[in-house]
């Protein structure tokens, strides 16, 4: 196997690491969702999530959940029924719409993470103290990847995971 020398040492390694990060952390928000039969798909459970730190504007939510407008329209008008959120027109412009979290939404995702936890804590109960560890630092060490990606714009540019990181929400659960 020839090494191409215009990348570093260790990218082709990275590359790995990148593409089996997103195929396992997919796969494991498949299984977990099978799992509890909720009713709270990763795509609202992500929405939920974003209105918990504040309201957003209908656009808004397109732009960070990577949705068509249409499907998060119709995401959002579910999740309204179910009492979860709440949408309000913008007094300034008629023509955008609030989506802020319920009392009843905070509570359901509450619920939810509980829920998770409970089924997660069940299947890494028997996990070895090294091996909990190393998980622990691997959780650190995506919560700093997706804090920087966060922090870039999409269109300024490729998220730190490179080419094999570069996400299409619309088509991954992650």
């Amino acid at each position: 196997m020839s090494s191409d020398r215009s990348q570093p040492p260790d990218s082709a390694h990275l590359d790995d690491v990148a593409m089996e990060l997103l195929s396992h952390a997919a796969m494991l928000v498949r299984l977990v969702q099978r799992e509890l039969r909720g009713d709270v798909g990763p795509t609202a459970a992500g929405v939920m999530t974003a209105l918990e730190e504040r309201p957003h504007r209908i656009s808004e939510l397109v732009d960070s959940e990577r949705l068509a407008q249409p499907t998060l329209t119709a995401l959002v008008i579910a999740l309204e029924q179910r009492g979860w959120v709440h949408r309000t027109r913008d007094e300034t412009d008629r023509r955008a719409v609030w989506v802020s979290l319920t009392d009843a939404g905070r509570a359901r995702k509450r619920q939810l993470h509980a829920e998770v936890d409970a089924l997660l804590h069940e299947r890494l109960a028997d996990t070895p103290p090294q091996l909990r560890r190393s998980l622990r630092d691997a959780v650190t060490t995506l919560e700093l990847v997706v804090q920087a990606m966060r922090q870039v714009p999409p269109e300024q540019g490729q998220p730190p995971l490179g080419a094999a990181g570069s996400i299409d929400r619309r088509r991954s659960p992650v």
